[in-house]
């Protein structure tokens, strides 16, 4: 392996990483005992651009969490200590994105109130006058110049969203959806059959695994082309006609912890594992 006996010697570790391409290099001590391990990322400085923003859809009811949501909006329900979208800021916030569009329907008033409260948030709103679907309020931007994150308003995620950005900026991707391996193991020895019924192989409860959509993504302004203001439009929707247009949709495959506050499940184990993030 290739390593180094001092961090100073800084042009040293960025020839090593381009010569050899190697993902991490070693400092040792003079008792070649290692004392630190560098990423070629860490000496790279900062390029995001803090400019980009975070569309944030909390528009929906949440029926699936009534009744807790039958007087307040989903997003505004408490986790420990924090509530959902303090959780959904404070994420972003820690890969320095601290600019955020919120799209909000349900229960508008008691939303609007809570954000007043929240102290050092910069935010906006846009208020659906009626249901417009998981992505037809993105027709309500204007003049957007630089990729921007949506993130469904139920999502707890501590992924790294600069490295998210910058795949998507890096790979000139017009939308990258996050994506999250999920196993499906079979309860039962499943059968492979050639013709006349013969059996080629059996296999004691395979498992297999998809690939699902996680509701974050960043987007190209570009696409907003193809979004109509006040149009109902579901994200499905709007990554299939993006494909069709043979628009660059790309999957970024994440392994950090992700749930979806959808039922009383969730949001249970939620408030249970949010500990171990947020100190």
């Amino acid at each position: 392996f290739k390593y180094i006996k001092s961090t100073n010697k800084k042009h040293n570790i960025n020839k090593l990483f381009q010569s050899y391409n190697v993902p991490l290099i070693p400092i040792l001590n003079n008792n070649k005992k290692i004392v630190e391990v560098i990423s070629e990322d860490s000496l790279k400085e900062k390029k995001i651009n803090k400019e980009n923003f975070v569309f944030i859809l909390a528009g929906g009811e949440g029926k699936r969490l009534s009744p807790l949501t039958k007087d307040l909006p989903k997003p505004i329900l408490k986790v420990g200590k924090l509530f959902i979208i303090e959780l959904i800021f404070s994420f972003f916030r820690s890969s320095g994105f601290n600019n955020f569009v919120i799209s909000i329907n349900y229960k508008k008033t008691q939303f609007k109130n809570f954000l007043r409260n929240l102290p050092n948030i910069s935010y906006q709103t846009i208020e659906e006058k009626r249901k417009l679907g998981t992505a037809g309020s993105l027709g309500f931007l204007k003049n957007v110049k630089k990729p921007f994150f949506i993130i469904n308003g139920d999502i707890i995620c501590n992924t790294n969203y600069e490295n998210l950005m910058n795949f998507h900026i890096k790979n000139k991707a017009k939308l990258t959806i996050v994506t999250r391996k999920v196993e499906k193991k079979s309860q039962f020895g499943v059968i492979e059959l050639k013709k006349n019924n013969l059996v080629k192989n059996i296999t004691e409860k395979p498992t297999k695994y998809d690939f699902i959509n996680t509701g974050i993504y960043v987007a190209d302004p570009i696409i907003l082309k193809h979004i109509k203001k006040n149009i109902k439009l579901d994200m499905p929707d709007l990554i299939r006609l993006l494909i069709k247009k043979r628009l660059k949709v790309l999957s970024y495959e994440i392994y950090d912890y992700w749930r979806d506050i959808g039922t009383l499940e969730n949001l249970n184990e939620v408030r249970s594992a949010i500990s171990h993030m947020i100190k």
